[in-house]
């Protein structure tokens, strides 16, 4: 059966939906969490690598995966990003175009809305953005209304399906400007959970509290979750507490933070306890940084469970985010 897990990578993004073996990812995270937990869950095969856009913290773990001998990568697809001007993007992109020439792995450079990568008949990642035109101008120039286009705004947005009945959003850095795109597609956003796009940051350089709610709000219309994950480490200050609190105001829907945000409790008084985590690997476990750490989605539903999570927070959390107080 099919399972999504979206790993605690610390400051970083990466999922990996997998059946049995095989599995399709979506970004690597920024460090060797997404090659610990794939050796761990004994899956061999990867069929597709998605990187969501040149970020380092979304992308540079791809470089220990492609490296590994025991795990066998088919593809990646990405987008290209001539502003992006980071060493590790550039050293990644030569690697590529080495092992597609040396190995025979397929280095695809459109990953553009209406791709479909299918894992088995019950296991599919969609892509829905970026629009083709957005892809072809890339960051650093203009949409058709003037507005810059950053790395952010190509970042692309991928629907997770398992079993034709769940469904889960990873919008990875998504900025205003790129849902303005987004919500013009055609066939809507719908699913169960949203992976919150940019670890909960501000949405777009200079953004206020007001112009963050208003793109939250925005967003939970068109998606309308149950559940909103927060991939983040504690740094940045991320998730923004105007962000979980618009989040918080929906009726029945779980905020879930794989790392304790620091706005939810200090490092003197973070907790060693991690019998309420998932079994999967997770990053912050070792130092006691998780708070729903990894997260498994599918198969036999979400861990950890709503319950058990919630009773860790109350435990654990001194100002928690998630709450209303």
């Amino acid at each position: 059966m099919a399972e999504l897990v979206v790993l605690d990578v610390g400051h970083g993004s990466a999922a990996v939906l997998h059946e049995d073996s095989a599995a399709i990812v979506v970004d690597a995270g920024p460090g060797t969490a997404l090659l610990e937990f794939l050796e761990e869950a004994r899956i061999t095969h990867v069929r597709a690598v998605l990187i969501s856009h040149a970020d380092t913290d979304h992308l540079k773990g791809l470089v220990a995966l492609l490296a590994q001998p025991g795990i066998g990568v088919d593809a990646v697809w990405l987008n290209s990003d001539a502003a992006q001007s980071s060493r590790t993007w550039q050293a990644l992109v030569f690697e590529l175009d080495e092992v597609n020439r040396t190995r025979g792995v397929t280095f695809e450079v459109q990953l553009v809305e209406g791709r479909r990568f299918e894992l088995s008949r019950n296991a599919v990642a969609e892509v829905l953005a970026p629009r083709r035109a957005l892809a072809a101008l890339g960051p650093g120039g203009v949409d058709a209304d003037g507005r810059r286009i950053s790395t952010n705004t190509v970042s692309a947005v991928v629907r997770i399906e398992m079993d034709r009945r769940t469904r889960v959003l990873l919008a990875g850095d998504l900025d205003d400007v790129g849902l303005d795109h987004l919500l013009q597609i055609d066939g809507g956003l719908a699913a169960d959970v949203l992976v919150f796009p940019h670890h909960g940051g501000n949405v777009s350089a200079s953004a206020t509290e007001a112009q963050n709610v208003r793109f939250t709000n925005r967003l939970l219309d068109a998606v309308a979750p149950t559940g909103v994950i927060f991939s983040i480490g504690r740094v940045h200050a991320t998730p923004r507490p105007e962000i979980v609190r618009a989040v918080r105001n929906r009726e029945r829907c779980r905020v879930m933070c794989t790392q304790m945000s620091t706005h939810c409790a200090t490092d003197s008084v973070l907790p060693l306890e991690s019998d309420h985590l998932a079994d999967a690997f997770a990053v912050g476990r070792q130092r006691g940084r998780c708070c729903a750490g990894s997260m498994r989605i599918g198969g036999a539903g979400h861990e950890p469970a709503r319950e058990i999570h919630a009773a860790f927070i109350d435990r654990a959390a001194q100002t928690p985010l998630c709450r209303r107080r």
